[in-house]
């Protein structure tokens, strides 16, 4: 029943920008072509790219999926080395792929992937989208520090990361502290991501966690940076000492 009474609450304007949405979808030659090559979303042809310009992921190589539902990226993945792959909805099984469901934050699933090193780490989480542009920015920039903060235990020096951000308030001072942690680190926006779309990928590669021993070591390191970065930073080894 009250699944009826939200369907009917919406706007008639809200219900055309569904079906305009809708029409736009089912017309995408992104949506067409993964449907033609048997891709689970679109999504898969955003890794494509990006790895196609970077070179992040190689045959043989153990790569770490993050929000993997429905499992579009670790579909691509899989077909060159193996996946374990990650996310609170289940993903149907995938050759080479190890699929855990479930909160990468709780403790028992985080032991469950330190006991591993990955080459690579893609992390395609993003919140559920609530149409507030500020918020759903804030949200997904929980979700970034979190997949660096996965980076810092599991992925191997000199490791690649890819992830998918908002653009929004925070943004800028989002790449300056991430880019901390990498040799190169850049901004991409690869053509199957529509135009419209606030959404970015993030790419490091040359990964470090050197900064955060130096930190551990001697906190007079912190005040080198901004005051933003600095709290950031603590906010960050204060997460590493609580899973550490």
């Amino acid at each position: 029943m009250f699944k009826f009474r939200n369907l009917y609450s919406l706007s008639v304007s809200s219900q055309k920008k569904t079906k305009r949405w809708y029409m736009e979808h089912i017309n995408d030659f992104y949506v067409k072509e993964s449907k033609r090559l048997q891709l689970r979303s679109r999504a898969a042809f955003k890794l494509m790219q990006i790895n196609e310009k970077y070179a992040i992921y190689k045959p043989n190589q153990y790569v770490l999926d993050l929000g993997a539902a429905p499992g579009s990226w670790s579909q691509v993945v899989s077909e060159k080395g193996k996946v374990m792959a990650i996310d609170l909805l289940e993903v149907s099984p995938i050759q080479n792929v190890k699929f855990i469901q479930g909160d990468i934050m709780d403790k028992q699933i985080m032991n469950q992937i330190r006991q591993h090193k990955f080459d690579v780490v893609l992390s395609d989480m993003a919140p559920n989208v609530s149409g507030e542009h500020e918020a759903d920015h804030q949200g997904i920039t929980a979700l970034n520090q979190t997949a660096l903060l996965l980076s810092t235990f599991t992925l191997k020096t000199n490791g690649n990361l890819v992830m998918k951000t908002f653009v929004g308030s925070e943004e800028k001072l989002n790449y300056d502290f991430f880019r901390l942690f990498f040799k190169e680190f850049y901004r991409e926006k690869p053509l199957s991501s529509k135009q419209e779309s606030s959404e970015l990928f993030y790419v490091g590669k040359g990964f470090s966690s050197d900064l955060i021993r130096e930190i551990l070591e001697n906190t007079e390191k912190l005040y080198k940076y901004p005051e933003q970065i600095q709290n950031r930073l603590k906010n960050l080894v204060i997460d590493y000492k609580m899973f550490e």
